[in-house]
C-alpha cells in the first residue's frame, strides 16, 4: 500500500491542477454573465455542468460545489451526468468518424506576422515614444526610412473560421530585386496589436521564394486553421494569359508545443 499525507495529495497533486481550473471557470462565468443573447438581453447564469474524466473525482466535485454551487457567491446549480467521461469518448468517436465534425471554430488569439512599413505609413500615436527612433532603418532598395517589427494581423481574436477556409492577406515586397521574403508568425492576446511586443509569442518562420518570371510587388499568403497545425500557401497574382500560381509554404516552428492551433470550439 502507498500512504500519502492529505496535504501532499491535495496541495501538490490535485490543487496544482484544480486551482487554475477554478480560476478559469470564474473568468468564463464573468464573460457569460456579461454576454447578450440573440434578443440583446443578458440572461442570468443558473447551471454549471461538469463533464470529462476529472469530473468523476469526488474531490474535484467538492471544489466545484464549494466555489460555484449553492451557498457560494455564484449560487449555481451543479449538474453532473451519471458517467461524465462519456462526453470525452463521444466527442473523440465523432471526430474520428468524421474529421470535419466541427466545421467552424473561433480563434483564441490574434495571429499575424512581423512587417516593415515605410515611415509615412506608420501611425506614431499607436507606438511607444522611442519606437520609430530605435526600430527604423534605411531600406537598401527603396532608400526610404522604414520601421520594423510592426504587427500585421491576418486574423483577429474570437474570429470564426471554417475548417478549410483560406485566410488571405496581401503583402508587398519592397522591390523587384528581392528574390525572397521572410515572414515570422506571431500570436497575441490583444484584439488589435500594432507592434511586436515581448508578450507576443513567435510561432514559426517561413521563406517566400519569388519565381524568376514574377515581376510584380504584391503577393498573397493563405493561412489555414482547419488542421492541428497552421498551414500556409503563397499565391502569385498573374496578369494577362498567365495562370495564377499557388505553392505550399513550409513553416519552421520554433517549438513543437506551439504548433497546435489555439482555438475555442
Amino acid at each position: 500500500f502507498l500512504f500519502l499525507s492529505t496535504t501532499v495529495w491535495q496541495q501538490h497533486l490535485f490543487d496544482r491542477v484544480i486551482d487554475p481550473m477554478v480560476q478559469h471557470v470564474q473568468t468564463l462565468i464573468v464573460a457569460v454573465q456579461n454576454a447578450m443573447d440573440i434578443n440583446g438581453q443578458i440572461a442570468p447564469l443558473r447551471h454549471l455542468c461538469l463533464v470529462g474524466g476529472l469530473a468523476s473525482s469526488p474531490y474535484f466535485q467538492h471544489r466545484m460545489h464549494t466555489a460555484f454551487g449553492k451557498g457560494s457567491t455564484h449560487n449555481l446549480s451543479i449538474r453532473l451526468p451519471r458517467k461524465p467521461i462519456l462526453s470525452v469518448v463521444d466527442g473523440a468517436l465523432r471526430l474520428g468518424l468524421k474529421p470535419n465534425y466541427i466545421p467552424t471554430r473561433k480563434v483564441k488569439y490574434t495571429y499575424g506576422i512581423a512587417v516593415d512599413r515605410t515611415v509615412d505609413k506608420v501611425d506614431p500615436q499607436r507606438l511607444p515614444a522611442d519606437w520609430i527612433e530605435t526600430h527604423s532603418y534605411i531600406h537598401t532598395n527603396t532608400q526610404q526610412k522604414t520601421v520594423r517589427n510592426l504587427f500585421g494581423a491576418f486574423i483577429q481574436k474570437n474570429s470564426s473560421v471554417d475548417l478549410e477556409q483560406a485566410i488571405e492577406k496581401t503583402y508587398r515586397r519592397f522591390h523587384q530585386k528581392e528574390k525572397r521574403s521572410k515572414i515570422r508568425i506571431y500570436h497575441s492576446v490583444d484584439v488589435d496589436p500594432y507592434y511586436i511586443q515581448d508578450t507576443h509569442t513567435a510561432l514559426a518562420d517561413a521563406t517566400i521564394e519569388f519565381p524568376a518570371d514574377y515581376h510584380d510587388l504584391p503577393f498573397v499568403v493563405q493561412f489555414f486553421f482547419g488542421d492541428t497545425v497552421i498551414r500556409a500557401k503563397v499565391k502569385y497574382p498573374q496578369n494577362g494569359d498567365k495562370q495564377e500560381v499557388i505553392k505550399d509554404v513550409p513553416l519552421k516552428f520554433y517549438d513543437r508545443s506551439h504548433t497546435n492551433i489555439h482555438v475555442v470550439n
